[in-house]
């Protein structure tokens, strides 16, 4: 019985050993400190901007970059329609795809004649000695609004004016855009449906 009770303290005094050990090399914690290094993750900064872009599903923007779809119906960060607007020979639509614009979208035509009848179509080619320019531009930023993506027009692209009633415009386009950091080119394609606000000149 001496000899089982002797064994018995004996298995508890090592036990009590090892794990003081254990406990004062830290053994354990360093162990989580390596699997938690290994792990890599983006976390993007709490967005504190105070304004927020408003939400308006009546009229939008929709494209299609890289075979990924986006839809961009939200207005810009001052709650107004402005960013749509007509202005002597300056057509230019813009919307936000979140409540932040973190992903915007603006396409712009200048040099041409908005006095047409729809259905018509913009190109970049010359007319009557009057280049044609579109502007397409489509940029992701983070939280703090600093650039990460942005493609860009790459030339031979256009637009279609499919219909003009009132002051709402509808209509397509498609082109090949560049992606500035991978300088890979895309195809874009997509439709708008937007309310135009007329910008006069500033006397």
């Amino acid at each position: 019985m001496k000899k089982i009770k002797s064994i018995y303290i004996l298995f508890v005094f090592a036990a009590i050993s090892s794990y003081g050990f254990w406990a004062c090399t830290g053994t354990g914690s360093e162990t989580t400190s390596e699997t938690d290094a290994t792990k890599v993750e983006e976390v993007e900064e709490p967005d504190t901007r105070p304004a927020s872009a408003a939400s308006d599903t009546s009229f939008y923007i929709k494209a299609t970059i890289n075979e990924k779809e986006y839809v961009f119906n939200y207005t810009g960060l001052d709650n107004k329609p402005s960013y749509n607007l007509k202005k002597d020979n300056l057509f230019r639509i813009e919307r936000c795809a979140d409540d932040h614009c973190k992903e915007n979208l603006y396409i712009q035509a200048v040099n041409f004649d908005m006095n047409q009848e729809a259905p018509f179509t913009l190109t970049e080619t010359s007319e009557e000695g009057k280049v044609k320019d579109i502007i397409f531009n489509f940029t992701i930023t983070n939280n703090k609004g600093k650039y990460k993506n942005q493609w860009q027009d790459n030339g031979g692209f256009e637009m279609t004016i499919e219909k003009i009633e009132g002051d709402i415009y509808e209509g397509t386009f498609k082109g090949k855009v560049l992606e500035q950091n991978t300088k890979g080119i895309s195809d874009v394609v997509g439709s708008f449906r937007i309310k135009m606000v007329v910008r006069k000149p500033v006397a």
